[in-house]
């Protein structure tokens, strides 16, 4: 449940961050992205130091939701009203399954698995797999969300110089060695480091579907932004679930071949340049 609301949640957010990026005139939709990795950052931070303080767990999380709560209060007042409620309109055109929306879901699912992957194995693979501290294994996902926060707030640019399309495939492969460069870590500080290299090459890449997917037709954008989001979405919850199911198989480094096969795939598509286009 908790899953399914934070997927709607950001598919509003991202159909927004879609509004303003037009508006804006230019690529800086993984800057957003980029709060969104450093609220994980400060969570760790956050969540270590309660841990540390023997504060009940029911006590943390209910704080956070009550905190969630408040600031999507504040910030309501100052959302912009958005053409994408046109799609709601009665004679609004219908939205097909294209093949530009079907590429765009297919590689939102690939990369946000890979995405997942981080967040719920990354400390587990440091604690289990290289017998670090409980302490230390929380660094490789902060490694990761540092990384994600700053590729985010600096990729925008890179995309408006190279395209949206480039970027993926050269990040994707960064991605790739990352996460096969924490497998392979002899030790704690190599799998922190691989695991930040992860970071820097996801970061970049799923915000460029989500406006390529919001910028299709701005008369349906909603409903294929809601398509692409949703469908990635269900890849990062999909993620962590079959790394788990392989590990009663195989070690949990062998299973990570899956998202690195994954991020490999992204990288050597032949993705032609107007797929992600953001239309801007």
């Amino acid at each position: 449940l908790l899953g399914a609301a934070n997927g709607i949640i950001d598919v509003a957010q991202n159909a927004q961050a879609v509004v303003v990026e037009r508006a804006y005139g230019r690529p800086i939709i993984s800057a957003f992205h980029a709060f969104f990795s450093l609220g994980g950052l400060l969570a760790s931070l956050v969540g270590g130091a309660l841990i540390a303080l023997d504060v009940d767990v029911r006590l943390a999380l209910g704080g956070a939701g009550l905190a969630g709560i408040v600031l999507a209060l504040v910030a309501r007042p100052g959302l912009l009203r958005s053409s994408i409620a046109a799609a709601h309109k009665t004679d609004a055109p219908r939205a097909p399954w294209t093949t530009r929306v079907v590429i765009l879901a297919v590689l939102a699912f690939v990369l946000l698995l890979s995405e997942g992957v981080a967040y719920d194995w990354s400390t587990v693979h440091l604690h289990d797999s290289l017998h670090a501290s409980k302490a230390t294994a929380a660094w490789a996902f902060g490694s990761f969300s540092v990384m994600m926060t700053l590729v985010r707030l600096l990729a925008d640019r890179v995309v408006a110089r190279i395209g949206a399309a480039a970027y993926v495939q050269r990040a994707a492969i960064v991605g790739a060695v990352g996460l096969l460069g924490a497998s392979l870590a002899p030790n704690a500080v190599i799998a922190i480091i691989a695991w930040g290299v992860f970071g820097i090459g996801l970061a970049g890449c799923v915000p460029q579907f989500f406006s390529a997917a919001g910028n299709i037709d701005p008369a349906v954008s909603g409903t294929y932004l809601a398509r692409v989001t949703g469908t990635g979405y269900l890849g990062l919850l999909a993620g962590p679930a079959i790394i788990g199911i392989l590990t009663h198989w195989v070690p949990l480094t062998t299973a990570f071949a899956v998202p690195i096969a994954g991020c490999v795939a992204a990288g050597l598509l032949d993705q032609p340049r107007d797929q992600l286009a953001g239309g801007l």
